[in-house]
């Protein structure tokens, strides 16, 4: 996976490039690196959206998704182009010796694969194991001779009807071969031209001259060649042995002496022999002193396009681009058919054309061919959000892949009106429809999230003083461990996890802490409340053994639980704990917030949630009691299975981090979420707010979270995140050009994707908080 190696600093770029020769100094003698460009496959993101909707009986979300499905095909059929990169190599045998013995030959190219994987990896570039490598050899193929078929036919649908195909015969022509499943539908060409027609695509190629290879190039120079969708860029490489080319350059320099001396009175023959005598004393100082080796390198250009016109269209504009910079190449003239061999997956070279196109280059050479330069970021498990602005690739990503990310937690952040929510809604809307359980706790402006709860079919909790909805604080929910086993008896664990019981003991502090407003429980009174509520819940048969949780545990039937009234009703036996009662007080019969004391009374079980503890409703002193039992609900229902992936939305959490003991929960949250197959989304348009919460919390949680979105951002508001992450002058520069919404920088670690977040119209109409939007929507619907 490419890195945008033109972001980098220049110390960067030089570790790349040293990387890079680095695997050049170990890579087998030859050696293929492949670009090819494709149409972004959305297949599997389609395949699994319906795959999700259709285990549901949700009509809601089944039209959202169909539309969204609809979307990507429009932005598939668009001009987007995917790069695919692929290094390819053969068996050489082991110091000399060639086996026949099948795992050797494996053990050997492991080996191998292993050892260009930590090459590439030093580089920065991310390797990607396919789950089957046999079936990924095979779909490189399949693709690479069926370049227009594979975009609406996979290479397993190509299986399933050959397979059915044959089998319609009854043996007649015997039974299906590996060829059979990748061969083209058709391929015809004249001997007298230099095109191929396969796959109904028109095939054409580029070589660059020997003599035309710059002399004087910076890293990543092929990027010279312009890339659209249908061309693609081969590096063939063969490692000349030391030894000869050391003796070539002894013999060579011996005969070039000699005729030198002989020319001396012919001053341009002369000049012509001392280049080449100057030439081959450098290789040879590079080869004693730096200990590098001499390849032979042919660069190829493959020109594909729908139609013939197209493609000597696309084949004259590269010429052209390439001669400005006085690179010249060859066409592939009366040899198309052996071009298409070359340039295929397998090793395959054409003798006398390398000798004839390749050029000398010493391994510092090589490592500045790299090609790896310009980032695309699309994960067919992921969730489409736009275009690379800096190409014309879809963005797709998916923030539980974690051979990307060591963890999911993403942060947004933007300026008012820059598209915060939007974006909010829009990715929890796709991580839905992938499978994904999403809930948010909104202390602002809940009501424009609205419309998106009702279309995905979702269930809408507003939390308001006097309202009937109540989610009780006092129920203790059922958990996994990090291992994905539930909870047991901890007597008989290894004790690593706390008991249930003890959680929720330790959550009740941080919400009374949070009505008691700026006093603070005393040590004495945080010990006095835990004896005390351990006395309560064995009142309902619960202790620190976690199964005691369950009245039917084969069942999956909890016991009842106490409510907050219970809890008031024993601190009345204590009176050192009057303060904690009088903090529960507006909880108690008559008090502003009583319908929270009571069971609770909506459905959890919903896959999209949204807790509306809107400020607007709800008394500033007690908002951040408010969202933490929205939180510690929606930390229970992440921490119930491993067999489901959740994502919470948490906007402006700050609001509720201004507190210690909330600050450490949502601290550990996002720490150890991931161990649970799960994310924090948090999202804040008061990003120095964000950033100061708790001294410096807010800081560490947006450098822990590995996928950050930075929506448009004022000039004061950029400093505060350079604080914390790394901005350099190009991405201060590309703020200041963010038009009003719809455009984000996306990071990832070091690398930054600048992205054009693109929406369908149903999306707009359902998810814009633009007031004008709104307007026009209603008459249009009115």
């Amino acid at each position: 996976m490419p890195l945008n190696y033109y972001q980098k600093d220049v110390v960067d770029k030089n570790k790349i490039t040293d990387a890079f020769l680095q695997m050049f100094k170990t890579c087998p003698n030859n050696i293929h690196i492949k670009m090819r460009t494709e149409k972004s496959d959305t297949n599997v993101i389609v395949n699994t959206i319906r795959e999700n909707y259709r285990r549901e009986n949700n009509p809601k979300l089944a039209e959202m998704a169909e539309s969204y499905i609809a979307h990507i095909s429009t932005l598939q059929n668009a001009d987007t182009v995917d790069k695919r990169f692929y290094i390819i190599y053969q068996y050489e045998g082991e110091n000399g010796k060639i086996s026949r013995e099948f795992t050797d030959i494996y053990r050997n190219m492991k080996s191998i694969e292993y050892d260009l994987r930590s090459k590439l990896t030093s580089c920065g570039n991310l390797v990607i194991t396919p789950k089957n490598e046999d079936y990924h050899a095979c779909e490189v193929l399949y693709k690479y001779y069926n370049p227009l078929s594979c975009i609406g036919e996979t290479l397993q649908d190509r299986i399933d009807r050959v397979v059915t195909d044959y089998e319609m015969t009854d043996g007649a022509i015997g039974e299906a071969k590996e060829a059979d499943y990748i061969a083209p539908r058709g391929l015809s060409s004249k001997a007298t031209k230099d095109w191929i027609l396969m796959d109904g695509m028109y095939h054409t190629w580029l070589v660059m001259r020997d003599n035309t290879f710059p002399p004087i190039v910076q890293t990543g120079w092929l990027d010279n060649i312009p890339i659209d969708y249908g061309i693609d860029v081969d590096i063939i490489a063969k490692r000349l042995n030391r030894s000869t080319v050391e003796t070539g350059l002894k013999q060579m320099r011996k005969y070039k002496y000699s005729s030198f001396n002989a020319n001396r009175t012919n001053f341009d023959k002369a000049e012509s022999i001392s280049k080449e005598i100057q030439n081959a004393e450098y290789i040879k100082q590079c080869m004693s002193n730096y200990d590098e080796d001499l390849f032979s390198c042919e660069v190829i250009i493959t020109v594909r396009a729908e139609t013939y016109a197209l493609m000597r269209e696309l084949k004259n504009s590269i010429q052209k681009h390439l001669e400005g910079l006085s690179i010249y190449t060859s066409t592939s003239f009366l040899a198309a058919h052996e071009w298409l061999k070359n340039t295929a997956p397998d090793m395959y070279v054409t003798k006398s054309f390398f000798k004839k196109y390749s050029h000398n280059m010493l391994t510092r050479n090589m490592a500045q061919l790299y090609p790896f330069t310009s980032m695309s970021l699309f994960d067919n498990e992921g969730y489409v959000v736009g275009r690379n602005v800096q190409g014309s690739s879809l963005v797709s990503f998916n923030n539980f892949n974690t051979q990307l990310y060591s963890n999911g937690n993403i942060v947004i952040m933007g300026t008012p009106g820059s598209g915060k929510s939007f974006l909010e809604m829009m990715l929890a809307s796709r991580m839905r429809m992938m499978g994904v359980r999403t809930m948010f706790i909104l202390p602002l402006k809940a009501h424009e999230y609205y419309n998106a709860c009702e279309k995905m079919g979702g269930e809408y909790i507003k939390f308001i003083p006097g309202g009937k909805t109540c989610v009780n604080i006092m129920e203790i929910r059922p958990q996994v461990s990090a291992s994905g086993e539930l909870l047991e008896d901890t007597d008989e664990a290894d004790g690593m996890d706390a008991p249930l019981l003890a959680r929720k003991i330790a959550s009740l502090c941080a919400f009374l802490q949070l009505n008691m407003l700026d006093d603070h429980l005393s040590t004495s009174e945080k010990n006095r409340f835990n004896v005390l509520c351990t006395k309560l819940y064995a009142n309902y048969g619960i202790t620190s053994n976690n199964d005691s949780i369950w009245l039917n545990k084969e069942k999956r039937i909890l016991k009842p639980m106490p409510i907050l009234q219970d809890l008031n009703d024993a601190l009345k036996e204590d009176p050192v704990l009057s303060r904690v009662r009088d903090a529960l007080s507006p909880y108690m019969y008559g008090g502003m917030f009583s319908n929270f004391n009571g069971p609770t009374n909506v459905n959890l079980n919903n896959q999209y949630l949204i807790f509306d503890v809107d400020k607007t409703s709800i008394s500033e002193d007690y908002l951040p009691a408010m969202m933490y039992i929205a939180f510690d609900c929606c930390y229970d229902l992440a921490k119930q299975s491993l067999k489901h992936k959740d994502a919470i939305f948490m906007d402006e959490v700050w609001l509720m981090m201004q507190n210690e003991d909330c600050a450490k929960q949502v601290k550990e949250m996002v720490k150890i979420i991931r161990g649970y197959g799960s994310c924090t989304v948090l999202a804040t348009q008061d990003i120095g707010d964000f950033l100061r919460s708790n001294d410096g919390l807010g800081e560490s949680i947006l450098a822990a979270s590995k996928i950050k979105f930075f929506l448009r951002i004022e000039d004061m508001e950029i400093n505060n995140v350079a604080r914390v992450v790394d901005l350099n002058a190009n991405d201060r520069a590309n703020f200041k050009k963010f038009p009003a919404h719809g455009r984000a920088l996306l990071m990832s670690d070091k690398d930054k994707i600048l992205i054009d977040l693109i929406s369908s119209e149903e999306e707009i109409k359902t998810y814009t908080t633009d007031v004008n939007l709104r307007k026009k929507f209603s008459k249009k619907t009115g």
